[in-house]
């Protein structure tokens, strides 16, 4: 058994089971604002997009949609105009979501950014995952660029939106997070044994001296306690920042 197998067991128990595949549903009773899919049990902060179909071939993103509500049979979904939809490269409409048009459940969740507070971590969870986890190296450099060393909720959203990535998966407190990276809510819970408990900050990275602006009088300079910033980041008390 290799040294991350022994440094990272994962305890196969979940403690909110989600599955975060892809799907299509047909959308239903469209209004301006929402519309209805048949399919329930879904998690309140999952996300997707509205897609029309034109023919066999062609087809546009609408618009993004996220579960408002959910019951034992179907959901609700609530439409929300976003920035993350805006390409340069791809023409404007000004279609609205209409019933028969398809809404493709968790879009882009296979494509995450991992935040860790450790080597071992890392690459004990990066490697018991098919997902395309996109290197935090890179937002690393995105908050050393931009003078963040503490990152808020909005500097996540901005890199991962700027990037095309779905899922924010974190480890706090030997446990695994995963959040939708638009909504920020949690879809998934993991328990985690972990034998090596250190933390750095502002997580695992090589990058280093990542400073606040010399304009920011009022700003923090440094994380103090990992687990304490990211549950309260991430609202695990309901005490989001």
């Amino acid at each position: 058994m290799t040294k991350i197998l022994l440094t990272l067991l994962f305890v196969f128990t979940s403690i909110n089971a989600i599955n975060l595949n892809e799907h299509k549903y047909t959308i239903e009773k469209v209004t301006d604002n929402e519309a209805i899919i048949h399919k329930g049990k879904l998690t309140v902060g999952q996300s997707g997009i509205i897609v029309h179909n034109f023919s066999k071939n062609k087809s546009i993103i609408i618009t993004k949609a996220i579960v408002k509500s959910s019951s034992e049979n179907s959901s609700i979904l609530e439409f929300v105009q976003s920035d993350i939809l805006k390409q340069d490269s791809v023409v404007n409409t000004n279609l609205n979501p209409k019933n028969g048009d398809d809404f493709i459940l968790n879009n882009l969740y296979k494509v995450s950014l991992l935040i860790t507070p450790n080597y071992d971590a890392y690459k004990g969870i990066s490697r018991s995952y098919s997902n395309n986890f996109i290197d935090s190296e890179l937002f690393a450099a995105y908050l050393k660029i931009n003078n963040l060393p503490v990152p808020n909720m909005e500097d996540f959203q901005d890199f991962m939106s700027k990037n095309n990535i779905g899922t924010l998966y974190i480890v706090i407190n030997k446990k695994l997070y995963i959040l939708d990276s638009f909504t920020f809510k949690i879809l998934h819970t993991r328990d985690l044994k972990l034998s090596n408990n250190k933390t750095s900050v502002p997580f695992f990275t090589n990058i280093k001296d990542i400073k606040i602006s010399a304009f920011n009088w009022f700003g923090q300079e440094k994380i103090e306690d990992y687990n304490k910033y990211y549950s309260k980041l991430i609202g695990i008390n309901h005490d989001r920042k």
